[in-house]
């Protein structure tokens, strides 16, 4: 596709792909570890360009103090993390590629 044809990436857009992203993220965690043992999920995206986009995202997930050693008994974290990345990343391209927008990461 020819980048004339691709509008520019808007506000909007942005704010969407960073929604899509992080809810996919999040969904992944808590299905893999109880939110009451979770004290935070920190979730950071960076969308820039128009083709291709530059998506980068940063995940960073605190375990409860009283829960950590249970919970890292039970899984790996780091995988646990790279897998909800990718599964944003995946969101994102479907987002994008249903919506035709014509962009592409």
């Amino acid at each position: 596709m020819e980048g004339s044809d691709v509008p520019r990436i808007t506000a909007d857009i942005m704010e969407e792909i960073c929604e899509v992203a992080e809810k996919s993220a999040r969904r992944f965690l808590l299905s893999k570890i109880p939110s009451n043992r979770l004290r935070d999920i920190d979730f950071s995206i960076n969308v820039e360009g128009d083709i291709p986009l530059n998506v980068e995202m940063e995940l960073k997930v605190t375990l409860t103090r009283t829960h950590a050693r249970e919970v890292l008994s039970q899984v790996n974290l780091e995988e646990l993390i790279d897998e909800a990345l990718k599964r944003a990343f995946t969101a994102v391209e479907s987002y994008l590629r249903d919506r035709r927008l014509g962009y592409s990461l």
